[in-house]
């Protein structure tokens, strides 16, 4: 980018400068000179003043001791023949002139007579020799020639300023031809580098920092032109490079048009095979729905035989109609047994249809967790004698849930718990409010789960170990699905061999 021309090139500046600096220079003595030359001709004015005064009060002391006017008059008139003075005058006490001689001035010079007194003594406070009172002398001194000499003081400093000036001005004009000539040779050659002139050296007679600028000058326009040689036979060189790179370059381009037709060509089977997996995806939603309703459809025709057959079991081992005989009891119990156990894997399919077709609304209430949880683990019955159970909730912690989906959350985690803990080992069951939410916990010390199993064991249908355990899978899934609709989360924490805890949170008030 072209720079705008400079108006003030270094020798303008440097004239502007010296200037600046000799004028300032000058002032500030002229004012200090001045100052100080004002203060010493105030001073021998007061004391010229005073003794003036002084003077004025002996000569007059006796024509005022006289009351004569005529011979006072004359005195004063005689008085003022001495040099300076602008007018002399005696005032009695109350401050009226008396007598008085006075010169002509000018308007201007009159308001800067400077005015001094001295009383006249050998008068009494009443007048005991004239019958006056006591007088006072009065002079004023006129500061013309003083005020000239100031003045031809300022003229002689304004014209020593501008002499200085010119001397100044010219003796920078010398220095400045002599300092700037070679730096304008050297930007001479600099244009020319500039403009590709590589060629002529830069010669400058001149010393010192000068000196080592041209030499180091004329070495950077060397070793340009060195490196534009160098750069010369690069490009020739790189331009035959450029074009073997170049017809390269076409070869991989049409390498890259195959590649890309081949690609557009992979893309059109890979958009008909989404088509297809789209297509089957919505035959295996169908499908899964069908499944659903399928599987809800049959547990629930089924739940009203088994219910009925249950029933009739549960009603025949009771004794009611008479005594069981001991040969059949046993196989009675199986049949009950076996009954209890498809009616809860009916009621966990049913379940695991409803939440996730999300057919099965909540009922929240607020509910004294330590007394329902009590309930759900007295409907265990025998089961949990074989193990060590401890319930360790407050007795003031509520929850907000629902008290149906509650039940089905802790009885197949407590069910979990027995099932796989060994006979006699430890299920403990805890709770904390934790803010608005209530952590609770199911800990046993069963055969442990992976942890790269922990996420999976959510899922519906899976189990670590189906053929050892058994079961539907549908247990823990249920559960997470009811947690989830409450506005919780669950989560496992194991350890293989040494027993699972199993933590999820449900809200603690309504408005959570």
């Amino acid at each position: 980018m072209k720079r705008r021309p400079n108006r003030f090139g270094i020798s303008s500046r440097l004239i502007l400068t010296v200037s600046a600096l000799i004028v300032f220079a000058c002032l500030t003595v002229t004012i200090f000179f001045l100052h100080d030359e004002k203060r010493l001709i105030r001073e021998v004015l007061e004391c010229r003043g005073t003794d003036l005064a002084s003077h004025l009060a002996r000569e007059v002391q006796m024509p005022v001791m006289a009351s004569s006017p005529e011979l006072l008059r004359a005195t004063l008139d005689r008085f003022m023949e001495r040099e300076q003075l602008a007018f002399c005058a005696i005032k009695d006490d109350q401050g009226q002139t008396v007598a008085e001689s006075r010169m002509e001035m000018p308007p201007g010079d009159a308001e800067q007579i400077m005015i001094f007194s001295y009383p006249i003594s050998g008068l009494g406070t009443e007048g005991s020799n004239t019958g006056k009172g006591k007088r006072t002398a009065w002079v004023g001194l006129s500061p013309s020639p003083w005020t000239a000499r100031i003045s031809s003081l300022k003229r002689t400093a304004t014209g020593l300023t501008i002499a200085l000036v010119v001397v100044g001005v010219l003796t920078t004009l010398l220095v400045v031809h002599v300092t700037i000539k070679p730096l304008r040779m050297l930007l001479a050659a600099t244009q020319r580098v500039v403009r590709g002139e590589l060629a002529d050296p830069v010669r400058v007679a001149s010393g010192g920092e000068i000196g080592a600028l041209s030499d180091v000058f004329t070495d950077m326009a060397f070793r340009l032109r060195r490196s534009r040689s160098q750069l010369e036979e690069y490009s020739r060189t790189l331009e035959g490079k450029v074009e073997q790179r170049t017809r390269e370059l076409k070869t991989r381009v049409k390498e890259l048009s195959d590649s890309r037709m081949a690609t557009l060509n992979i893309l059109e089977d890979v958009k008909e095979a989404k088509t297809e997996l789209e297509r089957v995806n919505q035959e295996l939603l169908a499908l899964d729905e069908a499944k659903s309703k399928f599987i809800g459809t049959i547990s629930h025709e089924l739940k009203t035989p088994f219910t009925a057959i249950k029933s009739n079991i549960d009603f025949i081992l009771s004794g009611k109609e008479g005594t069981v005989p001991e040969n059949l009891s046993p196989y009675l119990l199986t049949v009950q047994r076996n009954t209890n156990r498809v009616r809860k894997i009916m009621d966990d399919f049913l379940n695991a249809v409803e939440i996730r077709s999300g057919k099965a609304p909540l009922e929240p209430e607020v509910l004294g967790l330590e007394k329902v949880v009590g309930e759900y683990l007295a409907e265990m019955g025998p089961v949990d004698e074989a193990f060590r159970v401890t319930l360790d909730i407050p007795g003031d912690l509520l929850v907000f849930a629902d008290r149906n989906r509650l039940h089905d959350v802790y009885m197949n985690l407590i069910s979990n718990a027995f099932k796989f803990s060994p006979q006699g080992g430890e299920i403990r069951i805890s709770a904390r409010a934790n803010d608005d939410q209530v952590l609770s916990q199911v800990s046993d010390q069963g055969v442990g789960i992976p942890p790269d199993k922990w996420e999976n064991i959510f899922d519906e249908f899976f189990q670590v170990d189906r053929r050892k355990y058994g079961g539907t899978g549908l247990g823990l899934s249920i559960v997470r699905g009811i947690i989830h609709q409450h506005g919780g989360r669950i989560w496992v924490d194991s350890q293989p061999g040494k027993g699972s805890i199993f933590f999820f949170t449900l809200p603690a008030r309504g408005d959570s």
